[in-house]
């Protein structure tokens, strides 16, 4: 029982690092955050973006996500944003944005952009923006005005992807089949171990 235990132990062990582990990048990229629309202390209405400009400076290309804090905490519910940027090698500005949809009022005291590997968005290194915004689910009593940067930012034709970009996309497409592969090249070689170990129990137990 022991044994069995202790091979499904290593299964575990070989699913979780398969599935949990992030991805690593030698690249140490600045991110410089260049404004905000509306103000970082606004109250914004229900569906109202807020948009942050920056620019990411970086040896490699990156992956970019925008997310909202509350006391630390990521806030996910009742939230949207926009597409995970991804920015060629270099010194680049961009945009992201995020809106809420709720029907409480919530208040947020960090932006905050994750810098990674085009193969892993979401990963990497965080750059916190502190804000104090009031997010509420009234209406908008009038359309905003924003900023000629967001404008030109709405109004942009969207980008065609890179080879780098498709290649990432190919690259993270195929990432849960080489895992799933692992887990299971692990899963028959342990259960061969176990089968050879029930029939050296046998034998010694006709002995």
């Amino acid at each position: 029982m022991n044994k069995i235990r202790f091979a499904c132990g290593c299964l575990l062990t070989v699913g979780c690092a398969a599935f949990g582990a992030p991805a690593q990048t030698a690249d140490q990229p600045v991110v410089t955050f260049l404004a905000t629309d509306p103000a970082p202390d606004a109250q914004l209405a229900r569906n109202e973006r807020f948009y942050v400009r920056f620019t990411v400076k970086s040896a490699t290309p990156s992956a970019v996500m925008i997310n909202a804090y509350a006391q630390g905490n990521p806030v996910f519910a009742d939230m949207g944003s926009s597409t995970v940027n991804q920015l060629p090698a270099g010194e680049t500005t961009a945009v992201a944005h995020f809106f809420y949809w709720g029907m409480m009022t919530r208040h947020i005291d960090e932006i905050r952009l994750t810098v990674g590997a085009p193969d892993a968005p979401g990963t990497g290194r965080e750059f916190t923006l502190p804000v104090h915004l009031t997010l509420t689910p009234n209406d908008a009593a009038a359309a905003h005005a924003y900023a000629p940067w967001v404008l030109e930012w709405q109004h942009s034709p969207v980008p065609q992807p890179s080879a780098i970009s498709s290649a990432a996309n190919s690259a993270v497409a195929r990432q849960p089949l080489v895992w799933l592969g692992v887990v299971l090249a692990a899963a028959l070689a342990i259960g061969g171990w176990l089968a050879r170990q029930r029939r050296s129990s046998r034998r010694d137990a006709e002995r």
